[in-house]
Parts: structure tokens; sequence; C-alpha cells
């Protein structure tokens, strides 16, 4: 009697797949019981173990067992069906870049301290014969919100105009120079810098200027500001062929001479003409 009813069972659930196949032309996971290779390979194996259990546990009515045949069947390799569907992943390189890329931007991550304060002093402020001081704050996009917990990296030339380094610098940052620090705005946006006065390349016509790379904690990567010095006088003809670019700030340096050092106030405006910006 018991492997009759199985049998009715398996014939009735046949059949019910050959009328879903016509009616949904191959789709029967309508039925929540989708004919697969791991569902027929279960099916085997649990048809004869409740014949087996039928005849260990009589006094359990068959049905019993014809229900969880049909459960575990149904169970297996059956996803949910109130869980929504996984959206396939976005990549990201198929987003723009904020700022355009920045050259040299990814080598700030290369012995960056833990800790960055809000302050940062080069081995430049001790050994350089020119110091300078470099402060200010650093603000929203509207000019006046301070914005806290922003990463800038620096790196700058010696007063020969190269990117000296020493063994102190990991090998593969040592192209920007021993030269180099981090800063992490306080809560109010302030920062400063002690370093030295930035020399022009040798022979060429760059002026001297003091690279940034600037990091906020809610956009995706980091993008670039140059600074220049007003006092230069390089700075005219790069100025008349490049124009003013002025990205995050002003890229104008005024440093007046206090004491044995410059000090140069400048305030960071955050996403100032830098491209693709997010509003």
């Amino acid at each position: 009697m018991m492997h009759s009813n199985m049998l009715q069972i398996v014939l009735l659930l046949a059949l019910s797949w050959i009328l879903m196949w016509c009616f949904k032309k191959g789709d029967l996971s309508v039925m929540g019981l989708t004919p697969t290779r791991e569902r027929m390979k279960y099916f085997s194996i649990l048809f004869p173990l409740s014949s087996v259990s039928r005849q260990i546990l009589p006094h359990v009515h068959p049905t019993c067992f014809h229900v969880l045949l049909l459960c575990l069947m149904t169970a297996c390799h059956h996803p949910s069906r109130t869980s929504e569907p996984t959206p396939p992943e976005v990549r990201t390189d198929t987003h723009k870049i904020v700022g355009g890329g920045c050259e040299g931007c990814e080598l700030m991550y290369i012995g960056m301290p833990e800790q960055i304060q809000a302050g940062h002093t080069s081995i430049g402020w001790e050994q350089g014969k020119t110091k300078l001081i470099l402060k200010g704050k650093v603000l929203q996009s509207d000019g006046q919100t301070p914005a806290p917990d922003v990463l800038i990296y620096y790196w700058h030339t010696d007063e020969k105009g190269l990117y000296s380094g020493d063994l102190s610098i990991p090998e593969k940052a040592r192209k920007h120079g021993k030269l180099r620090g981090w800063i992490r705005t306080d809560t109010s946006g302030n920062y400063f810098i002690h370093t030295s006065r930035p020399a022009a390349y040798p022979s060429q016509d760059i002026p001297q200027h003091i690279h940034l790379s600037i990091k906020e904690p809610d956009i995706q990567n980091e993008y670039f500001a140059d600074l220049y010095f007003a006092d230069d006088p390089l700075y005219a003809a790069h100025q008349k062929k490049y124009g003013i670019l002025d990205r995050a700030g002003s890229e104008l340096l005024k440093p007046i001479k206090e004491g044995k050092a410059y000090i140069a106030e400048h305030h960071i405006i955050l996403g100032m003409n830098i491209p693709d910006y997010p509003k």
C-alpha cells in the first residue's frame, strides 16, 4: 500500500512537471520544485530511505513520509522566494574619477602613519635654508563651513629642485623624495605644515611648487592641487602658458617673512574647480 501511494505521488509530480512545461516553456520554478540534477540525486536517496523508515516506524502514517519527501526535495537548492534578487555588482571603473586622475597621488599611502595630526613638520624645517610655514583652513565647497577629518598629503623638491630621498623613505615612494608628509584636519578644519621652501626644477621653466593630494572621507578617490609662489619669477610665464587653475582654492601662495621663516596662509576649498566633483 505504501509503495503504491509513493508511486502515485511520483506520477502526479511528473505529470505536473509536464503540464507546467507546456504552459511555461521550461520555467518550472513557479512550482518551487524544478527537476534539477541535484534534486534527482536526493530523490534517488530519499525515496528508498522513506520506505526503510516506514518499516522501522510502522506506527507512523505513510502520508507523513510522503510529505517529508516532498518538503526535502523542494528545499534542495531552492532559494527563498521572499528574498530579493542580488543586484549585479557595480563596477567602480565605469565611474568618472573625481579630479580627472592624479599621477603619483597613490604614493600617499606608502609609508603613511596610522596616527595623523592636523600639523606636520618635515625634515626640511631642520635642514632647509629657507623655512616655510604653510597654514590655513580646509573648507567645504561653500567656502565657509570647516571641513574636519580631511586627509592631505604633500610633497615637494629640496633647495636644489630635486626630490632627494634616503633609505628612510620606502623604496616605492622615493620618487617623491624625503620632503613629504601627511596632515588630517581637526574639528575646525585647521592644518599647518612646517617645511622648507622648494626650488624650481633644474634647467626647466616650471616654477617652484608644492604638490597636494586631498582625500575627503566621502569621496572615493583623492585629487590633486598644486601651489605656486607669487614672488617666483617663473610663475608669470607659467600662468600665461597654462592659465590659472585654482584647484581646491587659490593656487598662489604669498609668503611673508616673520623672523627666520616665511609664513603663507592658504585656505583649501574642497571641490573648487575639481572636475566631476559631486554636487
